[in-house]
């Protein structure tokens, strides 16, 4: 009442709207705050610093992320010695980057006990001679996203991998890839969604000099009901198809089309800073040949340390049981795997990545019964 007194009096009065876009903010419409903080700036600049860093809050309470990096960054630029450019960079500091480009590089050391793999030497291929062996590696990812906006993105992704096996060249690996991208956030009811797509495409080569070994195609299509602040619902549908350059034949050959349905809960813990994961699919492969159809069933669970101080990293452990319903062999399959990833940031673009998985894979036919440890170690530069 006392405000609105003064609005009829004094409609010129700067800390008026400021006032009254504080108490907008507090009631959490943000609408109302933009126009009266923008109204306080414009007939007195000292609240520049002070209202756009308000007005990054809002965008943040309605999940505008990049509105909001927006606004901060204006108030470090426009206000640079005040507490609400301090204020401003803190709050900066715990948004995702949202850039046009983006770009991450790892240069890894990795052991692994199981380069085939297969469950003992005698079942070894002609061409290899150890079961375990080292490798170099590096892995590129970059990005570029021409259209980012508050309810979305759009952009394009190169992917490049290459090993080199320390014993076994014949197992060298190369993969490029290339990928479609994007997302959309609205609302459903009073629940926020999001609906992410995308197309890839990856040709790989094997050997010493990285002869073509196959293509895949793969596309995803992925919902998000997001409950609360520490509930989202995720639901995912891949297809996939791939394709040898030596796919085997009648029987035994490997070319294939997948279908692959994912369901799952997100649950957001310390606030924000932990994504545990729990997940159920399903995943079937129609071959040419018969002895590689599959119909897949499995579970997941997925533990992220999404930022704290210089940490980040993952845990996940999946189960499948795998059903080769077509075989020869009468073949059904149980595997366990447990994977880890640490990443230690001691500047601001570059970090020591260490990383740890085990594979335990147990068949109705001894020959594709095996255990697999890689260890990796490394550096991870990322802008």
């Amino acid at each position: 009442k006392e405000l609105d007194f003064v609005k009829e009096r004094s409609p010129e009065n700067a800390r008026l709207w400021y006032l009254l876009g504080l108490l907008a903010l507090n009631q959490k419409n943000c609408p109302e705050a933009e126009k009266y903080l923008k109204k306080a700036e414009q007939l007195d600049p000292k609240f520049k610093g002070e209202a756009g860093y308000y007005l990054g809050k809002c965008s943040l309470l309605e999940g505008k992320n990049i509105s909001a990096q927006k606004y901060f960054e204006e108030v470090i630029k426009s206000a640079p010695e005040t507490i609400w450019a301090e204020r401003a960079k803190k709050e900066l500091e715990k948004i995702p980057s949202a850039k046009v480009f983006q770009a991450r590089g790892d240069i890894l050391y990795q052991y692994d006990s199981n380069i085939v793999p297969v469950p003992d030497k005698d079942a070894l291929p002609e061409e290899v001679s150890n079961m375990e062996d080292s490798r170099a590696l590096i892995w590129l990812n970059l990005g570029y996203y021409p259209l980012l906006k508050d309810q979305g993105r759009l952009g394009i992704k190169y992917r490049f991998y290459n090993n080199w096996q320390f014993e076994e060249t014949e197992l060298n690996l190369q993969l490029h890839q290339g990928e479609l991208e994007g997302y959309y956030d609205f609302n459903i009811s009073n629940l926020g969604a999001r609906t992410y797509g995308s197309y890839l495409y990856q040709s790989a080569g094997l050997g010493k000099n990285y002869d073509y070994y196959s293509t895949t195609h793969r596309a995803n299509f992925r919902f998000y009901l997001i409950e609360t602040q520490t509930l989202t619902t995720e639901i995912s549908y891949t297809f996939e198809n791939e394709f040898f350059a030596h796919p085997g034949e009648e029987d035994f050959n490997r070319d294939n089309n997948a279908h692959q349905i994912l369901i799952g809960e997100h649950i957001y813990l310390w606030n924000g800073r932990i994504d545990l994961g729990i997940f159920g699919k399903w995943r079937s492969e129609d071959a040419k040949g018969k002895n590689y159809d599959l119909n897949n069933y499995g579970a997941s669970l997925l533990v992220q340390l999404l930022g704290w101080k210089n940490l980040s990293g993952w845990l996940s452990f999946d189960y499948d049981w795998r059903d080769f319903y077509r075989s020869d062999f009468d073949r059904r399959d149980q595997a366990y795997r447990l994977s880890l990833e640490i990443e230690y940031d001691f500047l601001k673009y570059l970090g020591i990545v260490a990383g740890f998985n085990y594979d335990s894979y147990n068949s109705n036919r001894d020959s594709y019964d095996y255990e697999r440890q890689i260890y990796s170690l490394g550096i991870r530069a990322k802008y």
